[in-house]
C-alpha cells in the first residue's frame, strides 16, 4: 500500500473516532442525517440514471427496493456506468480462482453468499474502501490503532475492501480462505499468533472448539464476529475458552450497518447509514431496517430493505439507535398454523428459547421447519428416549400458548460441517417460504 494510501486511511480513521464522539443527543444525530441526505442527493444521487430525477424533498416518494429490484436496475443505479453481467463474471472469477485482486474499471466487485437464494452484488471504488477501513479501524480498534496488530480474518471470500484495512508493517493482516476447511490453517494460525481474530460464528466456534483440545494455541486480544447470527450459546462457548468478549459486527452486501462497542451495547451506525424501520407484526420493538447509506458513492444504497429481523432496545440512553440482538432473516421466522388455519409468526429468541427450556444439554443443534406441522432438530450429541420427550412436549407446551395446531418435531443428528457453509441455526426450507409467508 502507499504511504498517501495509508494517510488517507489515517484520515478517515480520525474522523470516525470524531464523529463517533459528536452526538449527545437523537435530535443533534438526526439533524446530522438529513444534512448528510441532502448532500447526498447533490454529489451521488444525481450521478445516478436510476436516482437523478429525485431530489431531497422527493425522499420518501423513492421506491423501497430489496436485492432483487437492485440486481435488476444494477446497470442504472450504480454511477461508474458498470455492466452487472461483467462485473457478475469477474466476481465468479475470483471466487473460483480464489484470487481477488483483479478489478473492474478499479472498482472492487464482490459477491454475497447467498443465504436467503440470491447473490448480491457489491462495488466499490478504491476512495470507498478507504473510507470504509478508516470507520472499520475506528470502531473496532480505536485507540489501539497505534498499537502494532496482527489481524487473522476468515472469510469464505477475500476482498481488496479486506486488504484496504492494512497500513504497513503496523496492521498486519491474514486471510484464511474457509473453503480450504478450518483445520488446514491450524500451524498458519499457531505461528501467526494474531492479535485479532475474525470470522462468522460458526467458524470461532470451531476454533474454541481446537483452541480447547490443545491443538490450537493462541491467546488473542480481541475476537469480532461477523457474517452470521451469533447464537448465545455460541457466544457463551466461545467467550467461555479465549476468556474474552466476542464483539459483533454487522455487517453485509449493503454496507457497515453497526456493532457492539466496548461495554457490549448494539449500535447502529446511524452517523453513516439513515435506517427507517419497519415495525412488524405489531411489535413496538422488533423491525425489519430500510437503509439509505450515505458513505456508498458508486453502488447507491437507497431505501434497501434488508431481510433482517433486529429487534431494538428502547432503553439504551445512547443517541444511535440501540438492539438487543440480531434475531435473524425474515427467512428464520416460523409459521404455526392456528387452530382456524390462519398463519402466525413464531420468531426465532421464542424457538431458542423453547429448546433452552427443556433442560436438555446439547452443543450443537439446527431448527428447520419443513411444513406448517413439521419442524426438523438435528441436535448434537444424541438424545436419550426420555431427553427427546422433554424436547416434544416444550414445543407442545409452545403450541398449547399460542392456540396452535400441533408440530411434529423430527429428531435428527446434528451434521453440519464447519466449512464454507453460512450457519444458520434456525432457518425455514425454501419450499415452505410462498404457502406459509404469504
Amino acid at each position: 500500500m502507499k504511504v498517501t494510501e495509508t494517510f488517507e486511511i489515517l484520515g478517515h480513521y480520525l474522523k470516525a473516532v470524531k464523529l463517533m464522539k459528536k452526538f449527545n443527543s437523537r435530535d443533534q444525530l438526526e439533524e446530522w442525517q438529513q444534512e448528510k441526505l441532502k448532500e447526498f442527493f447533490e454529489k451521488t444521487l444525481s450521478l445516478s440514471p436510476f436516482y437523478k430525477d429525485y431530489s431531497y424533498a422527493d425522499f420518501r416518494n423513492i421506491p423501497i427496493i430489496s436485492k432483487k429490484e437492485m440486481l435488476e436496475s444494477f446497470d442504472r443505479i450504480n454511477t461508474a456506468g458498470l455492466n452487472k453481467n461483467e462485473a457478475f463474471e469477474m466476481a465468479l472469477k475470483a471466487e473460483q480462482t480464489r484470487n481477488f485482486l483483479p478489478e473492474i474499471k478499479n472498482y472492487t466487485v464482490g459477491l454475497s453468499s447467498g443465504t436467503s437464494g440470491q447473490r448480491g452484488l457489491f462495488v466499490a471504488s478504491a476512495e470507498e474502501r478507504r473510507k470504509w477501513a478508516g470507520i472499520m479501524l475506528a470502531k473496532t480498534l480505536g485507540n489501539k490503532i497505534w498499537q502494532s496488530q496482527k489481524v487473522a480474518l476468515f472469510l469464505r471470500a477475500n476482498s481488496n475492501l479486506y486488504e484496504s484495512l492494512e497500513t504497513g508493517k503496523h496492521i498486519a493482516f491474514k486471510y484464511f480462505d474457509i473453503t480450504y476447511g478450518v483445520d488446514t490453517h491450524i500451524d498458519s494460525l499457531n505461528y501467526l499468533q494474531p492479535d485479532i481474530l475474525t470470522g462468522p460464528a460458526s467458524i470461532l466456534r470451531h476454533l474454541a472448539l481446537l483452541q480447547a483440545s490443545g491443538v490450537l494455541q493462541i491467546k488473542p486480544r480481541q475476537i469480532l464476529s461477523g457474517a452470521e447470527v451469533m447464537d448465545p450459546m455460541d457466544q457463551a462457548f466461545i467467550e467461555g475458552v479465549f476468556k474474552l468478549p466476542v464483539r459483533q459486527i454487522y455487517q453485509c452486501t449493503e454496507g457497515f450497518l453497526g456493532m457492539t462497542n466496548h461495554n457490549s451495547q448494539f449500535l447502529l451506525n446511524e452517523e453513516y447509514v439513515l435506517i427507517e424501520k419497519e415495525y412488524i407484526d405489531g411489535s413496538p420493538s422488533r423491525f425489519v431496517p430500510i437503509v439509505t447509506d450515505f458513505t456508498r458513492t458508486t453502488q447507491p444504497i437507497v431505501r434497501y430493505r434488508l431481510d433482517d429481523v433486529l429487534i431494538e432496545d428502547k432503553s439504551c440512553s445512547s443517541p444511535f439507535t440501540a438492539l438487543n440482538n440480531i434475531e435473524g432473516r425474515c427467512d428464520d421466522v416460523f409459521y404455526f398454523l392456528t387452530l382456524a388455519g390462519k398463519p402466525i409468526p413464531v420468531y426465532a429468541d421464542i424457538l431458542r428459547q423453547t429448546l433452552i427450556s427443556s433442560g436438555v444439554a446439547y452443543s450443537e443443534y439446527q431448527l428447520i421447519q419443513k411444513s406448517e406441522h413439521a419442524i426438523d432438530l438435528k441436535i448434537a450429541p444424541s438424545l436419550s428416549e426420555g431427553e427427546t420427550i422433554k424436547i416434544k412436549q416444550v414445543f407442545e407446551n409452545l403450541c398449547q400458548r399460542l392456540k396452535s395446531q400441533s408440530v411434529l418435531i423430527n429428531i435428527l443428528p446434528y451434521d453440519l460441517n464447519a466449512n464454507a457453509v453460512k450457519l444458520r441455526r434456525i432457518y425455514r426450507d425454501n419450499s415452505i417460504k410462498a404457502a406459509v409467508a404469504a
